[in-house]
């Protein structure tokens, strides 16, 4: 019995927290160092309608679909940017996922964006939010230059929060409570 309760207490411990979250700065620095691996990134995503990569299984409909190259460079790129997954959403944006920490029920991630719109989707946000005030109980989502470690440590609600990096892409930190 004890023995069950400290491995679930481990579990809780170090499967929830945030160990080596990467910075802001850290991630602004890999992108600069990497931009042209991180357009390559995105403009192989763009071939195919509503990407994502690397795919579940063998018999995923991902894994026919991509070219033998474009599979080849991007285990490449993926490994040197140390990328978990890929993600385009078929329209204009490519998600590029690059950290996680918690649970399915509570938890987050932080990812480099692609998203050439996205000013006008906060813009909607912040109309909805002036219609209804209450909706920022529930969640926030606010583009910044601010540290988005030290603004997500301002609110309770679930966040969304984009810092702009250049030329439509940003970090992405989610966190869902």
């Amino acid at each position: 019995m004890s023995k069950s309760l400290i491995l679930l207490f481990a579990l809780c411990i170090f499967g929830c927290a945030r160990n080596n979250m990467p910075s802001d700065h850290q991630m602004l620095e890999n992108f600069n160092l990497n931009e042209s691996e991180f357009e390559r990134l995105r403009n192989i995503s763009v071939k195919y309608d509503r990407f994502y990569y690397p795919p579940y299984d063998e018999t995923d409909s991902t894994a026919y679909i991509i070219s033998y190259k474009d599979k080849k460079e991007l285990d490449s790129l993926i490994k040197k940017l140390d990328i978990m997954s890929i993600q385009y959403d078929g329209i204009s944006e490519v998600y590029l996922l690059f950290h996680t920490w918690g649970i399915s029920v509570s938890g987050g991630y932080k990812e480099y964006i692609y998203a050439p719109n996205l000013e006008d989707k906060i813009e909607n946000y912040n109309k909805e939010v002036a219609l209804d005030p209450g909706t920022e109980m529930y969640i926030v989502e606010r583009i910044t230059e601010e540290d988005l470690d030290q603004v997500a440590q301002k609110y309770s609600a679930n966040i969304e929060l984009y810092r702009p990096i250049k030329n439509g892409w940003y970090i992405h930190l989610s966190r869902e409570n």
